[in-house]
């Protein structure tokens, strides 16, 4: 009877450790990256999603599509804290870089690239103005909004 007794309570025990394990994300499945697309074209820079929408800790990655026949650098530079104002992002003088990992991917004619980066644990929260760039076309800047 002593040993069942104890084989029931090391059997709770471990039913509660993993119970405590699975509540608080370890062994979670990780998330995938929100994504966005990045086309290039001799008339300029387009992405298919204006605004992305990331929580702090989430990966990212933007597909590069260049359909021209020059090979370009494409980098996400200049972060611009901003406020919400009428439903658009207005963006201040500070700056911060919200963003881990390598920003920028040089992509060649008619190929395809990739740039893949995590919003930092402690970005600040709120909207952002960046810039796309790619070499010899004009800037683009989208929004990014960092949630908790």
């Amino acid at each position: 009877m002593r040993n069942k007794t104890a084989y029931l309570w090391m059997s709770l025990f471990v039913a509660l450790g993993l119970a405590v394990m699975w509540s608080s994300g370890v062994g979670a499945q990780p998330q995938d990256p929100v994504r966005a697309t990045i086309t290039l074209t001799d008339d300029g820079i387009s992405i298919d999603e204006d605004t992305i929408r990331a929580n702090r800790g989430r990966s990212l990655q933007y597909d590069i599509v260049n359909n021209t026949n020059q090979e370009r650098t494409v980098s996400l530079t200049n972060f611009r804290i901003g406020t919400m104002s009428d439903g658009e992002c207005v963006p201040g003088d500070e700056t911060s870089e919200p963003l881990a990992g390598r920003l920028s991917d040089d992509v060649s004619g008619s190929a395809g690239g990739q740039i893949r980066a995590a919003v930092k644990g402690n970005a600040d929260t709120g909207c952002y103005k960046y810039d796309i760039e790619a070499t010899g076309l004009d800037t683009l800047d989208p929004v990014l909004e960092i949630e908790n």
